[in-house]
């Protein structure tokens, strides 16, 4: 069955790691693990139909055990386990992150605040915005870590990188906004109004492309981060 280069890509380097974590086992017995367990994973996503994605692999992968149990110590010689018994894929119980539904309700306050804040010229509500907003930031970090780890069994993934990208990504357009401001105001002495008119359009088009690309670099780069599990002993 063809698959996805992402897929087989990711297929790979989950081999890899167990491979790591088998450790000094006989290379034969290793090989012939970690080839069953290939053929499992294989079959596996054979069932799913279709075109498997990365996410169909993640629930396969999070219905595996881990490759320390595929083995065990007995009187100081490893011992195999039977691969095709404990490597069946097992149902999964997938869950949506709690920690992504906190951040999601705390982002929307994080908005109101700053919307009142800004309009309001009011400091008070500035402070809460940051306060609310770095809750948020935590909050979907913490999120993030969990759906890593579960390999699938935990959604939230949107969720989670939108709201951990939003008070960081609001943060700098506000510094680059201001940076915009400050350079306008540098330019009233020298240019008369038709002039600043044309340099106010150009600076504010350029800073807006500024905060547009700004913000989907820092969501793909925090959904790739968020999407790859976790590789051997990672903490998160």
């Amino acid at each position: 069955m063809p698959l996805k280069k992402e897929v087989v890509k990711e297929i790979r380097l989950y081999l890899e790691r167990a491979a790591v974590e088998l450790g000094g086992m006989d290379a034969g017995k290793k090989d012939e693990i970690l080839r069953d367990v290939e053929s499992h994973i294989y079959a596996a996503l054979e069932k799913h139909g279709g075109d498997p994605t990365i996410d169909d692999l993640k629930v396969v992968l999070a219905g595996m055990e881990r490759p320390s149990a595929w083995a065990r110590e007995s009187a100081g010689e490893s011992t195999v386990r039977e691969p095709r018994a404990c490597c069946e894929p097992r149902a999964v119980e997938v869950s949506f992150s709690w920690a992504a539904i906190a951040s999601g309700l705390t982002a929307p306050v994080t908005l109101a605040l700053l919307a009142i804040g800004v309009l309001a010229d009011s400091t008070r509500h500035m402070v809460w915005t940051a306060g609310i907003g770095g809750l948020t930031t935590v909050l979907a970090l913490v999120a993030l870590s969990k759906i890593r780890v579960a390999r699938g069994a935990v959604m939230g993934l949107p969720l989670a990188v939108a709201c951990a990208v939003l008070f960081p990504v609001t943060v700098a357009s506000f510094l680059i906004l201001w940076v915009a401001a400050e350079m306008e105001d540098s330019l009233h002495a020298s240019l008369n109004e038709s002039e600043l008119a044309a340099a106010q359009v150009v600076i504010y088009t350029l800073m807006l492309a500024l905060i547009m690309l700004f913000a989907v670099w820092t969501f793909r780069r925090v959904w790739r981060w968020a999407a790859r599990p976790p590789a051997h002993g990672e903490a998160f």
